[in-house]
C-alpha cells in the first residue's frame, strides 16, 4: 500500500463529503435519528458543492490521508478558540473509512 499526507485539493471534496456520511452512518446509527443519517446521504452533492465554492486555498486547514491514489480519510486542524491556549493549535475534526 502506498500511504501519502497531504494538504486538501480542491478536487477532494467530493471524497471528503463521502467519508463524513460513510462515518457518521457507520457511527452513529442507533444513536442519532435515521432521517438525519439519510439526510447526510441525501445531500452528499449540495455539501460537496458548498465546500468547493467555500475553498480557500490560503485559508486551507484541512489534510487528506491517500491510499493507493484514494482518499480514505481527512484531519482538520486550526488554531485553538480556547483562549487559554493562544499560542495553541486543535484537531476539529478526523475521519476515516475502512481501507
Amino acid at each position: 500500500m502506498n500511504y501519502i499526507i497531504r494538504r486538501r485539493k480542491i478536487e477532494d471534496c467530493k471524497s471528503i463529503a463521502h467519508i463524513v456520511t460513510v462515518a457518521w452512518n457507520e457511527t452513529y446509527k442507533g444513536i442519532v435519528p435515521d432521517w438525519f443519517l439519510d439526510e447526510l446521504k441525501n445531500n452528499e452533492d449540495e455539501r460537496t458543492k458548498r465546500t468547493i465554492e467555500n475553498f480557500n486555498e490560503d485559508d486551507n486547514h484541512q489534510f487528506v490521508l491517500e491510499v493507493d491514489n484514494e482518499v480514505v480519510g481527512f484531519v482538520n486542524v486550526g488554531n485553538t478558540e480556547d483562549n487559554d491556549f493562544e499560542n495553541c493549535g486543535e484537531i476539529f475534526a478526523i475521519y476515516n473509512k475502512k481501507i
